[in-house]
């Protein structure tokens, strides 16, 4: 860095301003993707866990005086919630900066 003259005086004049531009990972595109991947999969882990979950057949149990019953299963709000975070952050990726 020392050796651009441009950037170093840059720095002299504004280094705050220089140093938000030159080191904003937001504008970085490779950074920006491996977030996009990460929060997508996610999503996509979280509604395969769900779908799962929500398709397989009911559980058999016995009663306390011993008749059999069923019960659905229900989806954990754990992968409800990773599921409704990921729509979020990938809606706030997509959006275009102001």
């Amino acid at each position: 860095m020392l050796s651009d003259t441009a950037f170093v005086e840059r720095m002299k004049e504004d280094p705050v301003k220089t140093f938000n531009e030159e080191f904003d990972p937001a504008s970085d595109p490779k950074i920006f993707k491996i977030v996009l991947y990460f929060v997508g999969s996610a999503l996509i882990f979280s509604l395969v866990i769900a779908s799962i979950v929500a398709l397989s057949s009911p559980i058999e149990l016995i009663s306390a005086d011993g008749k059999p019953y069923t019960e659905a299963r229900e989806v954990d709000q754990f992968f409800v919630m990773i599921g409704s975070a990921a729509i979020g952050a990938l809606a706030g990726l997509l959006v275009p900066r102001p």
